[in-house]
């Protein structure tokens, strides 16, 4: 408070002296006299502040010099290991000096340390390193560590964890002229003193992120090894009995284990054993080897401590007589720490030494009575997962300065890198082929706290969902099908009803149906098990509704009961005759519906306003075929066709969105359209009376008001048994997961999918909100082995081809949780669509800038362009920007489209490309884009989204993998009551420049943890077209698909095999995505074939 206070006093004086020498510009006596009064009435403010709490200022000092790093060693330990610390051997002197040798011939020491009454309560080790980046160097402040580190923090008393992080804060704010960039790594999740610090920097404007530093895995050996090694997969210990054979036929086989009373007295001697190891193992040569000066340094020295204080661990492993592997350890307080492990170059690659190392050496951690957790260190690697699940998650920060270095990093790093890296590896190389992202910022003010929101209104608490929410079957989907055809007996009708539920049976069997009360004629509708329909007859007709709907006029429910449905039905029936298509805007929530006249010549259908309903139909003379899923129309319509036009629109957008389905004779319902049938016509209506308002401003009343809802929301879910959420750790997830268990009163349980591939495993996010909100975590770790044995399942679960392959992780999660006994997991979908935060959408905020120049500008700067050769120059970017920037929107959101990139006709054939418009994917959507109910350019975009991401890709990707795992899912942020909320922001509360998800990131800021509001966004991304290059049974499923679908005819000569090569040469995840979207099509003609 005190250093706050005085930092507070000196500003006031500065602006005290600019406001008096504007009112008083002529008489600088004047000023002067009562600049002098104003300053010190602040100072003696301060004063009596510092007394008044008994305690006297916080003194902050630079530590720059290595004989004050050395005099703090006693201070520095009697911090360290007080109460409160957990940084273990990684808070020690001992280890920040060690660190020291390996970068003092590049950095500069810049401790910061803080006093009071003269006593060392809190000290930030620091470092600074001169990077070159983006063409300039920066001044970089790091933490004093190497890359050996498993965890590094701010040192601080518990109980000044705030102060200490404001006052430090402060002293980094006064030297802002000496560094541009702070950059810390390895540290914890749980970190109270560097987070206060974090946020007052921000709170001075400063811009800030928050990123994924992976985990520091572990193992708790404390229990018993047979019982742990009993947990491990059968292919670990196949594969451990196979190298420990391997290895015994060798030769004769030595393990040693010194540790304290049996190591050499000299660290030389330890030294020398090391390095024989390390200069011989395949990391020589990469900096981090003993054969560089800096690591052998860091290692001399480590070993001179660790000997001196008894903390040493070495494991030796020798094949006749020569050393070839080694293992350095450090053991502090029961924990065992593998720093470094090297294998000699040239054994055998069969004989695997490092691994009979781990493995002994484990077994005998465990029989040993002191050792109580093995830690392995930070990293992803598949190994490592195959013995533990456990670890701490680390984070890295990185703040940014006001030097022009420091904005010229901020620009491109956190504005122009995002958005553009997509565009400038397209120019290079092809881009890989992710998940859209982008990092965000947060900005400098300090939105009101979430605890002042109101409680939800009585009557949106008095809600209630079912105390238990029912199991799905495991022998068939849900789903309805049936036939109309006016004059025909029912009968005949019915006999049809079997063979078109077959596609909605999980085994070869048909499921057993339900059948609508017996009709005389003209009508046949069934639908299988707990799929319960609400059924309504009235002098218009009948109406059939399925799914969790509920009156726009009434308080939102879980409807799950058939009395309800019935009375839905029976409104939506009453109101038919007179307004037809309209009658529908009366229903939201999640629906299908359809209903038909008495006389069977109109029939409408229709499904809810996002499409998490689905129904298609087909008309053949005075038949009309209905069905949840297409495939089970196309098993009774023999002259049911392929669409060319459909599989091209599947190649391009990776799912076959409405009305379209592969058949030309069957077609699907629209989001919140209805559909009429009459006679031999087909009118398709959007009946959902919706609007962008765009008018709200007023920050805190749309805030409360907001909090209330979410809260409303997901009050019946709280109240519900058996259920859990999907978590990711980015920012819909966390905020479904926390605010179900801030509603039910006890946390929620919340499951997570990790992948040991870099750049894809989110878990340390997802695990820092699991944390946050207390909840009860649960993880799987998605191998390469599980998506061989999924690809069958995704390709039956879809009527379609679906060729998202984020499809396999959402299963996997709702299979772990099903196994777990839940009924329903809560999805985050929908939060990016309805409060802007997909990377597309800041990238086309930049785009956008170029359509505002005078038309004269932006075709001299497109002529220059055109004539700009590619590359990595800055004008060839710039040519690049103009090049996308002209093309119309929304055509421009598609310039990464795998056929813009590689070409339609490279990839089809000719007879089918004279079959397909190529241009109609542009043609729909701009007609989708230029309907959009509203004006801005953001909720055109999320307009846009709504009716294709959401709607055929998104919502049906996590239906299908939950309902095909035994599990029902819903979406709290697709209730209506956020829906209409979200079209009443202003639209620069969504898309705040580049800043995504302004408004909703800002009024939930104290709810949800820092690492979600700061990270970038990415979600359950599949490392497909890795994994293909690294496990040879996926690689061999995936090319056999492709060469089948070859066969077929229907792509150009050769291009299979021109794909593959370039996916084994170097731009994997790039050609991995089309590599699944066609294996995924190839899927789907097999299950046609076989007629299921």
């Amino acid at each position: 408070m005190e250093s706050f206070l005085l930092s507070a006093c000196t500003q006031a004086r500065s602006m005290t002296w600019r406001v008096l020498s504007q009112l008083f510009r002529a008489d600088r006596f004047r000023v002067k006299e009562l600049h002098n009064t104003c300053a010190d009435f602040l100072a003696s403010c301060v004063k009596i502040t510092q007394r008044s709490g008994g305690r006297t200022p916080m003194h902050i000092a630079w530590v720059e010099s290595d004989s004050e790093f050395q005099a703090l060693k006693t201070a520095w330990n009697a911090l360290a290991q007080g109460p409160g610390q957990d940084g273990g051997v990684f808070a020690r002197h001992e280890w920040f000096d060690a660190a020291w040798q390996w970068s003092a011939d590049q950095a500069q020491l810049k401790i910061l340390t803080a006093r009071r009454d003269e006593v060392l309560v809190a000290l930030l080790p620091l470092m600074c390193v001169v990077e070159r980046k983006y063409g300039v160097s920066l001044r970089t402040l790091r933490f004093l560590t190497v890359p050996d580190t498993q965890r590094c923090d701010l040192l601080c008393a518990p109980q000044m964890a705030q102060a200490a992080g404001r006052a430090l804060a402060e002293a980094l704010l006064a030297r802002l002229q000496e560094w541009d960039v702070l950059a810390l790594d390895f540290a914890p999740v749980d970190a109270p003193a560097l987070h206060a610090l974090f946020e007052h920097l921000q709170g001075k404007g400063l811009r800030y992120r928050c990123e994924s530093y992976g985990t520091n895995w572990s193992i708790d050996v404390r229990s018993d090894w047979d019982g742990y090694y009993n947990t491990r997969a059968r292919a670990l210990k196949k594969a451990n009995n196979l190298v420990d054979n391997r290895l015994q036929q060798a030769g004769q086989v030595g393990l040693q284990w010194q540790r304290a009373g049996c190591l050499p007295a000299s660290a030389d001697v330890v030294m020398t054993q090391v390095a024989q190891v390390s200069t011989a193992s395949w990391k020589s040569g990469n900096g981090n080897a003993l054969d560089h000066p800096g690591p052998r340094r860091f290692l001399q020295r480590l070993t001179e401590h660790a000997l001196r204080e008894q903390w040493l661990s070495l494991w030796l492993l020798t094949l006749n007589g020569r050393l070839v592997a080694y293992e350095y350890q450090l053991q502090y307080q029961g924990r065992v720490h593998a720093l470094r492990a090297d294998v000699v170059e040239g054994l055998d690659a069969s004989l695997s030494p490092g691994s009979y190392l781990h493995f002994n050496q484990l077994q005998q951690l465990f029989a040993d009575t002191v050792s109580q957790l093995y830690c392995m260190g930070q990293g992803g690697n598949a190994y490592k997962l195959k013995w533990t699940e456990g670890g701490e998650v680390l984070l890295r920060h990185i703040v940014a300065g006001r030097s022009w270095r420091a904005r010229w990093f901020c620009f491109l790093e956190f504005q122009i890198k995002p958005p553009v890296r997509k565009l400038r590896d397209l120019w290079i190389k092809p881009a890989p082929a992710a998940t859209d992202k982008m990092e965000v910022h947060a900005e400098a003010e300090s939105p009101p706290t979430i605890a002042s929101a109101k409680k939800p209104p009585a009557k949106m608490t008095a809600t209630v969902a079912p105390a238990v929410i029912p199991q799905l079957p495991a022998d068939s989907k849900q789903g309805w099908v049936g036939l109309i055809q006016p004059g025909q007996e029912c009968a005949v009708l019915r006999a049809q009803l079997p063979r078109m539920a077959q596609p909605l049976s999980n085994n070869a069997a048909a499921p057993a149906l339900s059948i609508a009360e017996q009709h005389p004629i003209g009508m046949a509708l069934g639908w299988t098990a707990h799929t319960v329909v609400g059924h309504a007859k009235g002098q218009w007709g009948e109406c059939f509704i399925w799914g969790r709907p509920h009156l726009r006029s009434r308080s939102p429910e879980a409807v799950c009961s058939a009395r309800d449905l019935r009375q839905a039905a029976n409104i939506l029936e009453r109101k038919l005759g007179s307004e037809g298509a309209a009658a529908f805007d009366v229903l939201r929530g999640s629906f299908a519906v359809i209903a038909v006249s008495h006389d069977r010549q109109h029939i409408f259908l229709a499904v809810d306003p996002m499409g998490m309903g689905h129904l298609n139909y087909a008309q053949v003379r005075d038949q009309v075929w209905v069905a949840t899923r297409s495939d089970s129309i196309a098993s009774v319509l023999p002259q049911a066709t392929l669409n060319p036009q459909a599989l091209y629109n599947y190649v391009f957008f990776h799912a076959v969105g409405a009305p379209h389905t592969m058949h030309r004779e069957i077609h699907q319902v629209p989001a919140g359209c209805a559909v009429h049938l009459h006679g031999d016509k087909a009118e398709t209506t959007r009946y959902w009376n919706f609007k962008f308002s765009e008018d709200a401003h007023d920050f805190a009343a749309l805030k409360e008001e907001f909090i209330s809802t979410l809260q409303a929301v997901h009050q019946p879910y709280a109240q519900a048994q058996h259920i859990g959420t999907f978590l990711s750790g980015g920012t819909d997830s966390s905020t479904v997961c926390g605010m179900l268990g801030r509603v039910a009163g006890t946390p929620a349980t919340s499951y997570s999918i990790g992948f040991a591939a870099e750049g894809y495993d989110e878990i340390g996010f997802a695990a820092a909100a699991a944390k946050h909100f207390g909840a009860e975590h649960r993880i799987y770790y998605v191998t390469p082995d599980d998506v061989v044995n999924t690809i069958d399942t995704v390709a039956r679960t879809y009527d379609q081809p679906f060729g998202n392959a984020s499809a396999v992780p959402v299963y996997w999660c709702a299979k772990r949780a099903a196994e777990d006994g839940m009924h329903m997991l809560l999805a985050g979908d929908g939060g990016d669509e309805l409060f802007g935060g997909n990377s597309r959408y800041a990238t086309q905020w930049l785009f956008s800038h170029f359509e505002n120049l005078p038309a004269p500008l932006r075709r001299l700067a497109h002529a220059v362009a055109n004539k700009t050769p590619d590359g990595l120059s800055l004008a060839s970017k710039a040519a690049s920007y103009v090049r996308q920037a002209s093309i119309p929107m929304p055509e421009r959101m598609h310039t990464y489209n795998l056929i813009e990139r590689i070409g339609a006709h490279t990839i089809f054939a000719p007879e089918l490309l004279r079959q397909i418009d190529v241009m109609q994917p542009y043609a729909e959507q701009r007609a989708i884009y230029q309907a959009t109910p509203g004006n801005s350019l953001i909720n055109r975009m999320l307009w846009l989204d709504w009716k294709t991401t959401l709607a055929d890709s998104d919502l049906p990707k996590v239906n299908g993998m939950c309902e095909a795992a035994g599990m029902q899912v819903a979406y709290p942020l697709l209730d209506n009551r956020i829906i209409e909320f979200s079209a009443r922001l202003a639209p620069d509360l969504k898309l705040r420049r580049t800043y995504l998800r302004y408004f909703f990131k800002k009024a939930l800021w104290d709810f949800l943890p820092q690492s979600t509001l700061t990270k970038s966004k990415q979600g359950f991304g599949l490392p497909f077209g890795v994994w293909l290059t690294q496990h040879a049974p996926l690689r061999e499923r995936a090319y056999e698909s492709l060469r089948s679908l070859d066969r077929r005819g229907l792509l150009a000569d050769g291009f299979i095999e021109h794909l593959l090569v370039q996916h084994q040469s170097g731009h994997a995840g790039y050609y991995g995505t089309l590599i699944w979207v066609l294996m995924m099509l190839e899927g789907w003609f097999e299950k046609s074939e076989a007629g299921q």
